[in-house]
């Protein structure tokens, strides 16, 4: 699979540090040219990306659920269920979402499960992992993903 990510500025390597662990990528050129116009592509083996159905009916439910509770530690047993929902299941932020993630809002709740969702992600193995967001399906790209200017070869 290729993805694609817009930034104003050229990137040789996806990092760990900023809000989301990782680098967002989309499979159009024009969504992610929206972002900036230098255009960088990364190849990811199908099988390293963490999809949704996976999620939902593919993995060992323990398994996923071991990942959650490691990458979101502090989340008591009354807020699990609803840390799943967030994080594995991709679920809208509201409410007393921000305190269940420690966070101060719901758009950094949303932000935060989002980075959760990728913690949990490289737990498993995946190079990526499958999100919504405003443009549809998105996915973010862990650290130690090839990234290259989207007009170079190879």
């Amino acid at each position: 699979m290729n993805v694609f990510h817009g930034s104003s500025a050229p990137i040789t390597e996806i990092r760990a540090d900023g809000v989301f662990g990782g680098l967002f990528a989309t499979p159009s050129r024009k969504a992610a040219l929206s972002h900036g116009d230098v255009l960088h592509v990364m190849e990811i083996d199908d099988a390293r990306v963490l999809t949704q159905h996976a999620l939902s009916y593919e993995l060992d439910y323990d398994t996923v659920l071991a990942a959650l509770r490691n990458a979101a530690h502090w989340v008591d047993a009354d807020d699990l269920d609803r840390a799943w929902e967030l994080v594995i299941e991709d679920a809208q932020a509201d409410g007393d979402d921000a305190r269940i993630l420690r966070v101060d809002d719901a758009g950094e709740a949303g932000w935060e499960a989002q980075r959760l969702r990728g913690v949990v992600a490289r737990a498993l193995g995946y190079a990526a992992v499958e999100m919504s967001d405003e443009h549809g399906t998105t996915y973010l790209v862990l650290p130690g993903a090839a990234i290259r200017m989207a007009d170079e070869q190879g």
